[in-house]
This record gives structure tokens, C-alpha cells and sequence, in this order.
């Protein structure tokens, strides 16, 4: 085939590539062109067609195959793409479902049973209209300033059948050294209903207690705490806005509901606070009371400075009221003088009523 170089190599021979038109020049010469020498090397493999053709005609050739390759490349719309796999769309919690039927237990009556001598009982009757037995987790009565004054007998307090009614015992205790102050109105019965599957998914219930019953319980109570001799007691206080002709704007009244006890009646005459620069007066006194009857009396209290207003102390707030018993001398050596222990949180949010209303 040729010589071959020292390496064995074919020796690289170089040629000019001629391509011919068949149209001739306008001068009758043949139409030919003619490349640069290009170098033709040996090897194993066969001669290369694309060695043979005109630089021109190898780089278009490559454009072709670049464009080619690009076109084959290039995402177009709804072709598949490798990608990340997205992940799992997250879940929001959903709250658990309303159950509606712990929304239909309400309170059919109250009653009262006194043959006991530290408590009473209540009887809580409640009606399930629902169609689902249900528990009633506890039943407790609130006073309007969070002291508690009675509590269901067992935990859970009871169940009530579906469609059905139910009557709960509720223990009152009389604590005469235990409930120093006096209880604040409203009082409320607070009672919690839930499924027997699972109590931690409750509805609260806030009903107010009968007046009929608190006057029983309270009457009871007093009976009980001045004692076989009998007396006054003071049952139970309420927050009034003041009435009559008070020209200044720092005063508020509360609603004192005083029992008698024992077997005579009793005249109440005064009543008095020892707290510097506030004085407190009653439209309603004296009034007579008789045995086993209570009464509500009217306490006017009046400040003079907002700015200055009284200090309650670090205890309770104790009103003294002095009442007479029917027959007793008037000079009042055998004068009773009750005192009412209020608390200060009433007091306080009844000043801040006065001052900023």
C-alpha cells in the first residue's frame, strides 16, 4: 500500500480534493474547485467519508447535528421530565366532630333534704333529651364570686338513659367555721355532661339555683350556726346600683339578706363598719323581723375620693349589724351584734363601679 514509517505506521500521505461542476464557466474551462492539502493518515480503522468533505460542508454538518440534538433535548409541554418526586401533601388535622347530643341535658328541678346535721342534700334532677345515654362527670353549686358552696355526692356524679330523666345528690355542707364570709348572688349550679366512652370531650352547663331552695339551704344553715339560743344571720349578699338622692358619685349599695332564728322575732337597728372615712347607712332599718323568716336590707356605703379610695386590708371586710330580741330590754344590754364578713373582691370591683362607671 505505501511505505510505512519507522513506527510501522503508514506514512501519512497528503492529497487535493477536486470537485467538478458539470456546468461549465461561461469561458468554456471546466467548473472545478479545489480544497487546501489535507493529510490522509493510516490506520486500523477505514478511511473516514467525513475526512473527505469540504470544511465548509463538515461544520455545516456539525450546526446540523448541535441542532439536532438540541431540538431532541428541548422540553416541550406535556412530555414527560425526570424530576423530584413530590412529596405527600400534608393533612390538616380536622377537629373532632360536635357531638350535639351532649347539648341536651337540662336541669327539670331541685330539692332540698335537711336530715343531716353538718350538710345538706340537693337533689339535681336532670332530663336527657337525646338519644344517647350520657355521664354527667360533676355537678357543683358556684357562689357569683367563685366560692364553692356544694358538690355531687360520687365521680362521675351519675349517668342519665337517653330520653330519660335522673335525679343526682348533691352535698351542701353548712360550714359555719369553714365559710366565714358570705356567700355573693347569684348562686349558680355548674354541671358537666359528657359521653361514657370519653370524658375528656365535655359541655359545661351554668344554670341558676332556684331562689326557693337557697332560701331553705340558708335558712337551715343559720339555724344551725347561731346555735340553740338562735339569733340573725346573715344569709347571702348582692351588688345593687345606689338609689336615692346621692349627690356624690362615690358610693355603690349592696342587698343584705339577714335570717332569724330561735323562737322569738328580732328588730334589727344599726349597722356600722369600722373603716376609716367610709360610712354606710340603711333606709330599711329598723326593721322587724320575725322567726324563721328572712329579710333583705339595703346598705348604702359612701367614699369621699377616687383617688384615694378605701383600703379593704389583707382580710375580709366585716359590717357589724346590732339587732334586739322581741321582749329584751331597751337599753340594749341584751343587743346581738352580728358581724358579716364580705369579701374583698366584692368591695374592691364595687369601688372600681362607684369611680369609673
Amino acid at each position: 500500500m505505501g511505505d510505512e514509517a519507522a513506527s510501522g505506521e503508514p506514512v501519512p500521505i497528503e492529497v487535493e480534493l477536486v470537485e467538478e461542476d458539470p456546468d461549465t464557466l461561461p469561458d468554456a474551462a471546466p467548473n472545478t474547485a479545489a480544497s487546501e492539502l489535507e493529510t490522509i493518515r493510516g490506520g486500523t480503522a477505514g478511511p473516514s467519508r467525513l475526512t473527505g468533505l469540504p470544511k465548509a460542508l463538515r461544520l455545516l454538518g456539525a450546526l446540523a447535528v448541535v441542532a439536532a440534538l438540541t431540538i431532541a433535548l428541548w422540553p416541550v409541554p406535556g412530555r414527560h421530565q425526570a424530576g423530584p418526586r413530590p412529596g405527600p401533601s400534608p393533612t390538616a388535622s380536622s377537629p373532632p366532630a360536635m357531638n350535639v347530643d351532649l347539648y341536651k341535658v337540662r336541669v327539670s328541678g331541685t330539692s332540698l333534704s335537711q336530715d343531716y346535721r353538718d350538710h345538706a342534700v340537693m337533689g339535681l334532677a336532670l332530663t336527657n333529651e337525646s338519644p344517647s345515654q350520657l355521664t354527667v362527670v360533676n355537678a357543683e353549686l358556684w357562689d357569683a364570686l367563685g366560692t364553692r358552696l356544694g358538690y355531687s355526692a360520687t365521680w362521675p356524679a351519675g349517668y342519665v338513659q337517653a330520653r330519660a330523666s335522673e335525679t343526682l345528690a348533691m352535698y351542701l355542707p353548712y360550714s359555719c367555721t369553714v365559710l366565714i364570709t358570705t356567700p355573693v348572688l347569684p348562686v349558680t349550679i355548674r354541671y358537666s355532661v359528657s359521653t361514657p366512652e370519653d370524658l375528656s370531650i365535655s359541655h359545661n352547663y351554668d344554670y341558676p339555683l332556684d331562689p326557693t331552695i337557697l332560701d331553705q339551704f340558708m335558712h337551715a344553715r343559720a339555724g344551725l350556726c347561731t346555735g340553740p339560743a338562735g339569733g340573725v344571720f346573715a344569709s347571702a349578699v348582692g351588688a345593687l346600683h345606689p338609689e336615692g338622692d346621692h349627690h356624690d358619685r362615690h358610693s355603690f349599695d349592696i342587698l343584705l339578706t339577714v335570717d332569724a332564728t330561735g323562737q322569738t322575732g328580732w328588730t334589727l337597728h344599726e349597722i356600722s363598719a369600722n373603716l376609716p372615712e367610709v360610712t354606710i347607712t340603711s333606709p330599711d332599718l329598723p326593721t322587724a323581723l320575725a322567726d324563721g323568716h328572712s329579710t333583705q336590707v339595703r346598705v348604702h356605703w359612701a367614699f369621699p375620693d377616687c383617688l384615694a379610695p378605701p383600703r379593704w386590708g389583707d382580710g375580709v371586710s366585716a359590717v357589724q349589724v346590732t339587732a334586739r330580741a322581741d321582749g329584751a330590754a331597751a337599753d340594749g344590754s341584751a343587743d346581738q351584734r352580728l358581724m358579716v364578713y364580705l369579701r374583698p373582691e366584692l368591695m374592691t370591683g364595687m369601688v372600681k363601679v362607684a369611680c369609673w362607671q
